[in-house]
């Protein structure tokens, strides 16, 4: 039997013996089945007449290379009604490393053994093959101990490609086994299941070309690839059609549709004329039709294993989009549908994949450009006075796109204050009465199909203006539209109880679609200023006076003044007047003046002044309660309100009984320049030098307004060792008589007897011009006393130089005693 065969060897000899040992292995076949779809030269796959696939076959058998007898192939296939052909049989030829087409078989002869068949004429292959319904089987007769190949080919129509087994699993199946005298049932079958081509579509966008100009609509570019499978997994298309659905948010771009062949792209098949579109109707294979737009199609394509690469343009006809979820997602869904099917009940099932894509309009490299808001407060310039309104604009769907419904929200920021929320800004009417213009694309003719809503607050009246809302209408009854960039401007102005400056925000909305859906929403912040109360309209000005005058009341005149103004999120002030003068009267008004932020400071034009020349800042503002239309405060130098800031030579003035009660006046009390005296006296010492003892001490006093009787040291001051005492200088800021006392301190050391005497100082100050208060002043006399005590105590005064303030010490150490013994 069909066994392995073992043998061994024994060789015995004198002494010994030797064994070898040899198997023989059983006769296994050995069997290997393999398949291609056939290629034409081009590259494309082969069909026949009928439009089948021709499928090549090859099984390779006797890979072990035994000699068979009785061998017998038998190929079983399904689907059972392929048909098999083009049957040839290979011996492998070991000289040549090749597989040769055979030209005989061993077949068993007329004496019962097995004899060479030659092929010829009247002599085939074919003559010993079976055909039968799903298989052939070929009478091998004997096999040479070589390699054998057999190859052939079936076809595969678009029907039989598709079929399926009762699991569900590929149905394309080809068994090819091997029978023989010795069969072992080992490695006699080779099983190939050839998988079912999958139906397939895919769709991408390639490009989103925004308006080229005012007359376009933003167009999207898709691409749609058909059936692009790799070759061999190709299907085989019986009567497909490829559908596209274009929502209603979308319209065919008019002849953009091109169709190519992938193995010919520069060859358009509807340009030819070998393909139609038909916009969508009835006659579109597709169960569902919700959400489809008078544009969609659909194109008949040819049967056959083909690839196509679909092109098209749309072009955006509404904004939003139809995309539940975002409003600005564009998407297009195709169906390739095949190999339709009628069945008992008429119905047509067919075989189909769909494929989808969208395009989002705006992007992170492209945001929400909707709206777009700016806002300035308008606070004039040298060339035009302002009017302290927030000027904003805003600009709406710059890219025209068509936005149906369209609503336009606008609501005013809050200062928080606690759980109170109080608006900053109220809007303000124009000259014409009017809150909001809204301008056309050419920024100048105003548009009139909308209208407007106030939106209020939440007090109980509802009378606080917190918003509006623009309406657009339309005729007819017809769906309002916007389809052209517009332009909105309105002003708004700083609350009346707001001074200071302040932040702003507004927040712009814009609705669409259903009216409930925010297609952009834009907060947009600007700084504002506002310095009377209920702001200055457009433009108010005011006028104030400066007064000028010394200490004594008197008005000053020819007294220059530079006033600055400091500018909002400015660095520093810019000169708004310059060398304002005052009058005879000690005035100057100062008219044209806007409210804000000033700095006011004295000119001085001359080297040696007379009067400490003044800086004043102050604030020029409008406050609910106020007798005046305007208020001027002084504050500190950072324009701070300080209840408790007052300035040491400046004031703020309202005389109510004047002609003019709505004038503030500054008034500007200037400190002179004062006059000063340098006061010094000069320390002796008898029997010692100076430098040898510790420094004296010597006081300055004066009376006092709070201790008229009572002499108040002012200053003390100690010799040097040259005996020069020098106090600090005297400043006198005003017109009078001032006493001093010079006196030297005991202090109690040792062998010094201190000088007693007191000098005294008597200084008189007055105008450089008598009765010129701005002439300035000056010490007009000086007296120095020297003051002694006589024998009674009476007091003797001595009139005497500067150069006579003298103090005499006498340094007296006791003697000494001692005694030497002889």
């Amino acid at each position: 039997g069909n066994v392995n065969q073992d043998n061994k060897a024994t060789l015995t000899w004198k002494g010994g013996s030797q064994s070898a040992d040899k198997t023989v292995t059983k006769r296994i076949p050995g069997i290997l089945k393999t398949h291609a779809f056939r290629l034409n030269e081009d590259g494309t796959v082969a069909l026949n007449d009928q439009g089948n696939k021709f499928i090549d076959w090859s099984i390779d058998f006797n890979t072990a290379e035994h000699v068979l007898t009785e061998v017998v192939l038998t190929d079983t296939y399904t689907p059972a009604n392929r048909s098999a052909s083009d049957f040839k049989l290979f011996k492998y030829d070991e000289t040549q490393n090749v597989f040769k087409e055979v030209t005989y078989l061993w077949q068993i002869g007329v004496g019962g053994t097995y004899e060479i068949f030659n092929f010829n004429e009247s002599l085939s292959l074919n003559d010993y093959i079976t055909k039968n319904d799903g298989s052939f089987t070929i009478n091998l007769g004997k096999l040479e101990g070589v390699k054998y190949k057999l190859t052939y080919t079936t076809t595969l129509s678009a029907e039989e490609e598709k079929s399926k087994d009762n699991e569900g699993n590929s149905a394309i199946k080809n068994t090819a086994a091997i029978t023989y005298t010795g069969l072992t049932n080992e490695n006699n079958e080779s099983v190939v299941v050839v998988d079912n081509p999958v139906l397939s579509v895919d769709k991408a966008s390639t490009g989103l070309y925004k308006k080229l100009n005012s007359d376009d609509n933003p167009l999207i570019s898709w691409e749609i690839t058909v059936n692009n499978n790799p070759l061999s997994g190709r299907v085989n298309l019986k009567d497909p059609v490829l559908t596209d659905t274009i929502p209603g948010d979308q319209k065919l771009v008019e002849n953009s549709i091109k169709v190519y062949r992938t193995d010919d792209l520069t060859k358009d098949l509807i340009d030819s004329g070998e393909l139609v579109v038909r916009l969508w109707d009835s006659d579109i294979p597709a169960n569902n039709k919700e959400n489809v737009g008078d544009y969609s199609f659909l194109i008949e394509l040819p049967d056959g294993p083909y690839s196509y690469i679909v092109e098209f343009d749309t072009e955006i006809i509404k904004y939003p989009s139809h995309d539940p979820s975002q409003h600005d997602k564009y998407n297009n869904s195709t169906t390739l549908y095949n190999a339709p099917v009628i069945d008992d009940s008429g119905e047509t099932t067919y075989d189909l994949d769909t494929a989808t894509a969208y395009r989002k309009y705006f992007t992170s490299n492209d945001p929400n450009n909707l709206t777009a808001k700016t806002g300035e407060q308008d606070l004039g310039d040298e060339d035009a006075e302002g009017t302290e309104n927030i000027d904003w604009t805003v600009t709406l769907n710059p890219d025209a796109l068509t936005i149906y419904n369209p609503i336009i929200v606008d609501k005013l920021d809050v200062n928080q204050n606690g759980v109170n929320q109080t608006l900053q800004q109220d809007y303000v009417t124009d000259a014409e009465g009017k809150v909001i213009r809204i301008l056309g694309p050419d920024g100048v003719n105003e548009l009139t199909n909308y209208y407007i809503e106030w939106i209020y607050d939440d007090s109980p009246n509802n009378t606080i203006i917190r918003g509006f809302k623009i309406i657009f209408t339309a005729n007819g009854g017809e769906i309002p539209v916007l389809s052209e960039k517009i332009t909105l401007s309105y002003s708004t102005r700083l609350k009346p109880n707001i001074v200071g400056t302040r932040n702003v925000t507004n927040r712009i909305e814009l609705f669409g679609a259903n009216k409930e859906t925010a297609l952009d929403t834009k907060h947009y912040s600007t700084q504002a200023e506002q310095w009377f109360y209920g702001g200055g309209g457009s433009g108010t000005q005011v006028a104030f006076n400066i007064i000028k005058q010394n200490q004594a009341e008197d008005p000053l005149s020819g007294i220059k003044f530079d006033l600055y103004y400091m500018r909002r999120n400015a660095i520093e002030p810019e000169k708004q007047v310059e060398e304002i003068t005052t009058d005879v009267n000690g005035k100057v008004t100062v008219e044209g003046i806007r409210s804000g932020r000033y700095f006011l400071e004295e000119v001085i034009d001359n080297v040696d002044p007379l009067f400490e020349p003044v800086k004043i800042y102050f604030l020029i503002t409008y406050a609910a309660g106020s007798t005046t239309e305007y208020v001027v405060t002084i504050t500190n130098h950072e324009w701070n309100l300080d209840e408790d800031f007052s300035h040491d030579n400046a004031e703020v003035i309202v005389d109510e009984s004047a002609e003019d009660s709505n004038i503030n006046t500054i008034l500007v009390t200037n400190d002179y320049v004062p006059a000063t005296l340098g006061l010094k006296v000069t320390k002796a010492l008898e029997n010692n030098e100076l430098e040898n003892v510790d420094r004296f001490s010597f006081h300055l006093s004066k009376l006092t307004d709070e201790n008229p009787d009572v002499w108040t040291v002012i200053d003390t001051e100690e010799n040097d060792d040259d005996g020069e005492v020098v106090f600090d200088d005297l400043e006198f800021d005003a017109v009078g008589e001032y006493i001093y006392t010079i006196t030297e301190f005991d202090d109690g050391r040792e062998f010094i007897i201190f000088d007693e005497t007191v000098y005294k100082v008597v200084v008189t100050v007055g105008y450089l011009i008598v009765d010129t208060p701005e002439s300035g002043l000056e010490i007009k006399n000086v007296e120095y006393n020297r003051i002694i005590q006589d024998e009674d105590g009476e007091e003797i005064s001595t009139s005497i130089q500067p150069d006579d303030l003298i103090y005499n010490n006498t340094y007296a150490p006791v003697p000494t005693k001692f005694t030497v013994d002889a």
